[in-house]
């Protein structure tokens, strides 16, 4: 999947991750900054460097850092990380690595529990993993539902 959206948003994964370097090296044209997101590029998995394309990226960036954070934010998405991984390594010392991981069920509950309460509705733990096994565990959905719901139910207690 490769995606280009103009000269300042340019989307990568592994079938054209070779181009990174070429991308950041043209400069944002109109803007200050463009926007590249590399999105599951297998760059960090440890058989992840066919040619080499890891270690000139390593290198590339460290030799680079003050270009990169001039003209460029460098998004890396990836489903899977060596942490052991010298680019890796590099990526955290120079930006910043947040890891995301997916919530249970119970842990929706808990942040739809509180999105309700805001509205001055109370819905016990059995509505609403029942409300999340029904709707599934997006939260932008959920919290659509849930809101039309309580705008339907209106103040007090919601029951589905």
């Amino acid at each position: 999947m490769s995606w280009s959206y103009g000269i300042n948003y340019i989307m990568l994964d592994e079938t054209n991750i070779n181009q990174l370097i070429s991308n950041i090296e043209t400069p944002a044209f109109g803007y200050e900054k463009k926007l590249i997101i590399a999105r599951n590029s297998k760059l960090f998995k440890k058989e992840g460097n066919a040619n080499g394309l890891r270690d000139r990226i390593n290198e590339y960036i460290k030799e680079n850092i003050d270009l990169i954070k001039e003209s460029v934010t460098l998004v890396f998405v990836e489903e899977e990380v060596d942490s052991r991984l010298s680019l890796f390594k590099t990526i955290n010392k120079y930006g910043k690595v947040m890891k995301f991981d997916f919530e249970k069920p119970a842990q929706i509950c808990e942040r739809l529990k509180k999105i309700a309460k805001a509205y001055g509705v109370s819905v016990d733990n059995a509505t609403l993993m029942y409300f999340v096994e029904s709707c599934g565990t997006n939260m932008q959905e959920l919290i659509n539902e849930i809101r039309k719901l309580i705008e339907y139910a209106g103040k007090g207690r919601v029951d589905f």
